[in-house]
């Protein structure tokens, strides 16, 4: 917003100063909230690279308990009464034990037999049915499957292959913000570089785009060639190489891609796409990388 009760001269130097001004403070302004997010993600990522180290080191190995040594009586020895006591009770508890092992060899083999005997039975009984095999084999394949629960080490290796796409994510965001912060780095030094070339401006009414053809170092007074309550774009005026062709005015603006983030990259090339596709025959399409 300016005040037009004045005249062209200063009104132009006020436009172009304010104007240069404020993009320069934008870009300094989206400098600093990329480098912001580029530290959030960096912290992120550092966060996740030490739970998968946590992960990835092999787990400490159990040490077992040592037996306690059996202190043996100090100045006696074990008479000959004793040491054949001590073998005869090695004795007896090695044939118990060889006696239960027989037992349990005996009844494992009943039951293997008993086993055998009812599946000679049901296979007996299926022929004489003729067909309930079959039915039978149809139902067991109808039955879900019991799913098969994961191992400790299964479900360990899954968070790791989890936690290293994350962290190859965040990396990618990373390079992603910080080729962001040096296009607005460089922007603003090339904007710095634009305020001070000297160049022709002008003030084209933005409903109309009618060129208001306002003169350098003119005293004429602003309100008589400008109305209340308009908007104006700043423009540049690039006078042609050849004589005969058209002043070329080009709008003084900002880079669109140095101030975007790169999801906002994405969403703009789509609206590019639709504006191209849409646009009349012969048309000339938004410049890229352009944001007004």
């Amino acid at each position: 917003m300016f005040n037009i009760d004045c005249e062209i001269a200063p009104l132009m130097d006020a436009i172009h100063q304010e104007a240069f001004k404020h993009m320069k403070l934008y870009l300094a302004q989206r400098e600093e909230f990329f480098n912001k997010e580029i530290n959030c993600f960096k912290k992120e990522q550092l966060q996740l690279e030490k739970k998968l180290e946590k992960l990835e080191q092999p787990p400490e190995p159990v040490k077992e308990k040592a037996p306690p040594k059996e202190k043996n009586k100090v100045g006696r020895k074990k008479t000959k009464k004793e040491l054949e006591a001590e073998a005869a009770e090695k004795k007896r508890l090695a044939e118990e034990a060889e006696k239960l092992r027989l037992l349990k060899e005996e009844e494992e083999r009943k039951r293997l037999e008993e086993e055998e005997r009812k599946r000679k039975e049901e296979e007996e009984a299926a022929k004489k049915k003729g067909g309930a095999k079959d039915k039978k084999k149809k139902a067991e394949d109808e039955v879900p499957e019991t799913p098969v629960e994961k191992t400790e080490e299964q479900k360990k290796e899954e968070e790791k292959q989890i936690l290293r796409e994350q962290i190859e994510v965040l990396k990618g965001h990373v390079l992603a913000y910080e080729a962001k912060a040096k296009l607005a780095s460089d922007e603003k030094a090339n904007q710095e570089a634009e305020e001070q070339r000297k160049k022709v401006t002008d003030l084209v009414e933005k409903a109309s785009s009618d060129r208001k053809f306002l003169k350098a170092g003119s005293t004429e007074r602003a309100d008589t060639v400008l109305a209340m309550r308009r908007a104006y774009n700043f423009m540049e005026i690039k006078t042609p190489a050849d004589d005969n062709a058209e002043e070329e005015v080009k709008l003084i603006s900002v880079n669109g891609a140095a101030i975007r983030t790169p999801a906002e990259d994405i969403k703009w090339e789509e609206e590019q796409k639709e504006l191209e596709a849409n646009a009349p025959k012969g048309g000339k399409a938004p410049a890229k990388g352009k944001k007004k």
